[in-house]
């Protein structure tokens, strides 16, 4: 057992008893003026729940986050339990340990590795032929810094172009494909698509590899009389982004694909927030806004911008009445794009912004494609967020906003089938748009908490 004093501070003393690196106060001074936290230089005053108090700076904390050790002024090291200090002080060290974990130069190594499937016969329908392959990245991550990562965490964007859509006609039953972006100019593919994903890491020690593999996204393949590519879907990398206990970004990792190298994770996802440079991330070039979109495999209780549903699991909105939700930001100075859509030229609901109004489109197909439209001018709706509301009944369809009707029209009825194009916020997938427009026709603005509800 070692005893010590310290100075003299505040006319009053502390003694400080270590036993069996356990820490006990005695007498406690006036609380000292906290110094700002963020080095492990600062002095400042600790307290434990019996009220007993020392000026310590910070030394360490072990990784299991239990125990600290500091350093008292003019005496000797010691440990003692965080769950002994006060809360404020056990908050301190939370706001300690992300502000010095921001700082630290952790040093990973990332190695990405493609896996796949051979391609296998979907379906057969007369000389056409289908395949479906399924494609996943292999992930593995080595902590090559002497300091271990504790906790951390994986997010990844397995980047496709799906130039193919195979879809089937659920009243002929017939097989229907199409190229997705048949306008695009000879070597660029068509509207990128995401599938998202996390995983959780174990604590990441010195030189040790752990290993992870991506979802699997498919690969579709269309041959015309027997062996001709008509067309086909493509594979175009994998972002990789890790994270500490914290949620401090270590950095941004991508797969060798050429195609990727100067996508970020930003202009991907739609984050309107800058992404940080880090010492992993390789150079990126900015760009405009682009049409980009996250595959969604279930139907949410929101959607947000730049969200996707395929028909097969988007909400089944045939023979009901339909109101569609959303607080809306429209961008001054690009005021064009689709909202939402569900559908296409033949059968479906869009709200896109175009010929500066906000416009409502309805369309159904009685032995020939109708559509009815509501429309209202940019310069009646107000600046900034809006709510919007979009409805459709059998007697009328209406369009709201702040909760003012702004433009009310007869109805053509419900849709009697749901469409077999998909759901998308923020652009419109299709191949032909369901607005006035032509695809992919990408929403500047600001869209968020979209929500469909459905009458009976």
């Amino acid at each position: 057992m070692s005893v010590f004093r310290l100075p003299c501070l505040m006319r009053t003393s502390i003694s400080i008893v270590s036993v069996l690196g356990i820490l006990t106060f005695t007498q406690p001074p006036l609380r000292a003026q906290e110094e700002a936290p963020g080095s492990s230089e600062t002095f400042r005053e600790f307290t434990n729940k019996d009220g007993r108090t020392v000026q310590a700076r910070i030394v360490s904390v072990s990784s299991d986050r239990r125990t600290i050790r500091i350093a008292p002024r003019n005496g000797q090291e010691a440990q003692l339990p965080i769950v002994d200090l006060v809360l404020e002080d056990q908050q301190f060290l939370k706001t300690w340990l992300k502000r010095n974990s921001a700082l630290t130069d952790y040093q990973l190594k990332v190695d990405i590795g493609r896996t796949s499937t051979a391609a296998k016969d979907r379906r057969r329908q007369g000389d056409d032929r289908f395949h479906t392959a399924h494609a996943a990245y292999q992930v593995t991550i080595r902590n090559v810094s002497r300091q271990t990562l504790n906790k951390p965490s994986v997010e990844y964007l397995v980047v496709k172009a799906e130039n193919i859509r195979i879809s089937q006609d659920p009243e002929t039953g017939r097989w229907i494909y199409s190229s997705r972006s048949p306008s695009l100019p000879d070597g660029e593919t068509s509207l990128p698509e995401l599938t998202r994903g996390d995983h959780a890491l174990e604590d990441l020690i010195y030189n040790r590899d752990q290993v992870f593999t991506t979802t699997s996204v498919e690969l579709d393949e269309v041959l015309r009389d027997g062996n001709d590519v008509y067309g086909e879907d493509e594979l175009l990398g994998v972002l990789v982004r890790v994270r500490d206990e914290f949620g401090n970004l270590i950095g941004t990792f991508r797969s060798e694909e050429s195609r990727i190298r100067n996508m970020t994770w930003g202009e991907l996802t739609g984050d309107p927030i800058k992404e940080p440079e880090t010492k992993n991330s390789s150079p990126t070039t900015p760009s405009g806004p682009a049409p980009l979109r996250n595959k969604l495999t279930e139907l949410p209780d929101l959607f947000q911008k730049g969200d996707f549903l395929s028909s097969r699991l988007a909400p089944r909105i045939e023979g009901k009445p339909i109101r569609i939700r959303a607080i809306v930001d429209i961008d001054d100075a690009n005021p064009e794009g689709t909202i939402f859509a569900f559908g296409g030229k033949n059968k479906g609901y869009g709200i896109v912004v175009a010929q500066g109004s906000l416009q409502f489109w309805i369309r159904r197909h009685l032995g020939k494609p109708i559509h009815t439209r509501l429309s209202v001018p940019l310069s009646v709706l107000p600046q900034g967020e809006f709510r919007l509301e979009a409805t459709n009944t059998s007697e009328q369809a209406t369009l709201t906003v702040d909760g003012d009707p702004v433009a009310k029209d007869r109805s053509i009825g419900l849709l009697d089938t749901r469409p077999i194009e998909g759901l998308s916020i923020g652009f419109d997938s299709e191949v032909q748009a369901v607005g006035p427009g032509s695809t992919p026709d990408p929403f500047a603005g600001t869209i968020r908490d979209v929500r469909i509800d459905l009458g009976r």
